[in-house]
Order: structure tokens, then sequence, then C-alpha cells
């Protein structure tokens, strides 16, 4: 349910709806939810999933986060912090598979931005 969701806090859901495959026995179970019940149910997970998101990302804003970068579109980079977050920013230099440690000035249901720590 949506409030156990709320509860737990998850920082990332994987949201489907179920669909049943032929010859299984959860195919032939009555009581069957429409599709487009499970479309809507779906849309309001995925709607609580990115507001939960968000709001697990932002605890990162203000902090030092280290990013192991993977890739790189013009002088910004993208890669994963230790939690599995996330992260972009500029940097004019470098490759894949370093580790950077950015300042993290901003973050969305989609991970955290930042720009690179003074070291």
């Amino acid at each position: 349910s949506l409030a156990f969701c709320e509860e737990i806090g998850f920082s990332r859901m994987h949201v489907f709806p179920y669909s049943p495959r032929r010859g299984t026995p959860a195919a032939a179970m009555a009581g069957q939810i429409p599709a487009p019940v499970k479309a809507e149910r779906s849309k309001t997970v995925r709607k609580l999933a990115a507001t939960m998101a968000t709001a697990y990302h932002q605890r990162f804003v203000g902090r030092t986060a280290e990013v192991l970068t993977e890739e790189q579109a013009g002088s910004i980079w993208s890669g994963l912090t230790p939690h599995y977050v996330s992260a972009r920013f500029k940097w004019d230099g470098g490759a894949a598979n370093e580790l950077k440690k950015i300042v993290v000035i901003k973050a969305d249901d989609k991970g955290i931005s930042g720009t690179l720590a003074e070291i």
C-alpha cells in the first residue's frame, strides 16, 4: 500500500503492473484487476516513488559526495555514488572510472548534481 511505502521510505522503487502469463496458476485466478485500474494504480505509485526519491536525494544537498565517473556528455559527467545515487557534475578533464568528489547543490527524483569539490 502507499502508506507502507511511505513508512519504509524507499530511496528507489521499481513499479510495474502485474500481467498474467498464460498457463500459470495466477493467470487462472478469479478477481483479476482490470488493466485501466492497474494502470492508474501504477501511475499513483510512480508519483509517490518520484516524491520519495527526491526526498532521499535532498538529504545529500550541501554535503560532499564521492562519484565514480561513468559517462561524459560534453563537459558534464555522470556516475554513481556509493549509495547508488545518480550524480551529474561539470568537469572539463578526466576519464571514466575515476573517483571524484562533488559538493551537491541540487537534487531531484533522478539523482543529484553538484560542482567539483576543491581539493
